[in-house]
């Protein structure tokens, strides 16, 4: 009898320790599928997917892509190719002195630091013959004047596009973040300046004191040219001024920053900062 209790007692413990062994498998399974991140566009990943995207992005620019976006420029990564419907060299043009790099074939970045303000334009292939274009201004330092700034973009050229998504509306996407939390602007924003660039006036928050970011993507598709030049801009208000007067501006080379040429009654009230360009050209043709 005591030895049957023994067995039992083995049996028992064995049972309990495959129970574990199995509830600890199950844990870390759904840990490993657990969705770590996730954004407005539909946008879910693990926390090593999380990790692995974010060594070709910075965390706020993954706010701007869709799952079928980021699962094709990772695809590209992965292959260390281009695909042949995605036969594009990008360039950076360093026509200001700035700081450029590549970091993989799916991405060009182009940079420019000020004492107060980090500002960074990157181009993605995101499908076939559409280009993910992304800037965004990292503050260093809180700006007293707290208003209207404008961030943007111009395309050079007819052929390419600001990318019609099927409900009519424009993709475009604006965010503000500051201080943990976040403004978003939608293509229908009435912040938003549409023409041959898109430009979206963003009013800092009054109360931020910790941390400041603007950022603004959009997607270009390439026309059958054999380039698409675009010019990225930020501008900061130096004194108050109204939407109204933020958007008073045309698209123009000889605008700030290449892209936004504004009144001259509202000119001075901005910082005139330099503006960076990133070139895509088709080859082949």
């Amino acid at each position: 009898m005591r030895n049957e209790v023994k067995l039992y007692s083995s049996l028992k413990v064995a049972v309990l320790t495959v129970c574990a062994i199995c509830l600890c498998a199950l844990t870390v399974k759904a840990q490993e599928t657990d969705v770590y991140y996730s954004n407005d566009l539909g946008l879910e990943l693990t926390e090593e997917e999380y990790k692995y995207a974010t060594q070709y992005m910075d965390s706020v620019e993954l706010e701007f892509f869709s799952q079928d976006e980021l699962d094709y420029l990772l695809l590209d990564v992965e292959k260390n190719i281009v695909g042949s419907e995605s036969a594009v060299l990008i360039e950076s043009v360093n026509d200001y002195g700035m700081s450029y790099s590549l970091n993989s074939l799916s991405r060009w970045t182009a940079t420019h630091t000020t004492n107060m303000k980090k500002l960074t334009m990157s181009a993605y292939f995101v499908s076939g013959r559409v280009l993910k274009y992304t800037l965004v201004c990292e503050w260093s330092s809180i700006p007293t004047i707290k208003s209207y700034d404008v961030i943007g973009f111009r395309i050079v050229g007819n052929d390419a596009a600001i990318y019609k998504m099927s409900n009519g509306g424009n993709d475009i996407i604006g965010i503000q973040n500051y201080d943990g939390h976040s403004i978003n602007y939608n293509g229908n924003s009435d912040n938003l300046k549409i023409d041959n660039g898109v430009g979206l006036s963003c009013n800092i928050v009054d109360s931020v004191s910790e941390s400041l970011s603007i950022s603004i993507a959009t997607n270009i598709v390439l026309g059958d040219r054999d380039y698409v030049g675009v010019y990225g801009s930020y501008q900061h208000a130096t004194s108050n001024v109204t939407l109204r007067q933020s958007q008073k501006y045309d698209f123009s080379y000889s605008g700030m920053g290449h892209v936004f040429e504004f009144a001259s009654s509202v000119a001075s009230k901005y910082d005139n900062t330099q503006g960076l360009y990133i070139l895509a050209t088709l080859t082949g043709n």
